[in-house]
């Protein structure tokens, strides 16, 4: 991208809107490329709770769903082809 880094890291907070749907657990993009800082919980809600109300951002029913749709979406968002399998390895150092 131009010869600058991209960063993502997504994060799963749980949140209750109070419009009777109980607390979700949204995946939201932490990273905040105006900063260049990782938001913590409260600053990612204060970010995103306008797209959260309108409905524009999906809620899962429990942490583990939410984990589920994280390891399917991240292949898509780094890129990798369909036949590729996705390994949590591309998110450690050489090290681990």
């Amino acid at each position: 991208m131009g010869g600058k880094y991209v960063t993502m890291h997504i994060k799963g907070i749980g949140i209750d809107m109070d419009d009777g749907r109980g607390r979700l657990e949204y995946l939201l993009p932490s990273y905040d490329p105006e900063t260049g800082k990782i938001m913590d919980g409260p600053a990612m809600f204060e970010k995103f709770k306008d797209d959260i109300k309108a409905g524009r951002v999906e809620g899962y029913s429990d942490e583990k769903v939410a984990e589920k749709e994280r390891q399917l979406m991240y292949p898509d968002i780094l890129g990798v082809p369909k036949k590729s399998r996705f390994s949590a390895r591309i998110f450690r150092s050489g090290d681990d």
